[in-house]
């Protein structure tokens, strides 16, 4: 079974705001974003499950973000500006 219902969501395009920043330039629905991130973030957990030392520094919030999410967005890893519909702010 698929995570997301795509039959939902195919007729819901991105707007310019939500592609800002966006690298594959195919992706143009909402199913297709939810695609290419979910693929992302599989190839980020090996990287997040490594030993580490690094806990206690700032880096270690961000690399994450930038593994999971470095191909999908131009500012995956770095922190938010805008803010988004989950009601906290930048």
């Amino acid at each position: 079974m698929h995570p997301f219902r795509p039959e939902d969501e195919a007729a819901i395009p991105l707007t310019n705001d939500e592609r800002n920043g966006l690298i594959p330039s195919w992706v143009t629905f909402c199913h297709e974003l939810n695609e290419v991130e979910q693929a992302s973030i599989a190839g980020g957990r090996i990287w997040a499950f490594r030993p580490r030392r690094d806990l206690p520094q700032e880096r270690f919030l961000k690399d994450p973000h930038k593994r999971m999410l470095g191909n999908v967005w131009t500012w995956a890893g770095k922190s938010r500006m805008t803010e988004r519909g989950i009601g906290v702010p930048a």
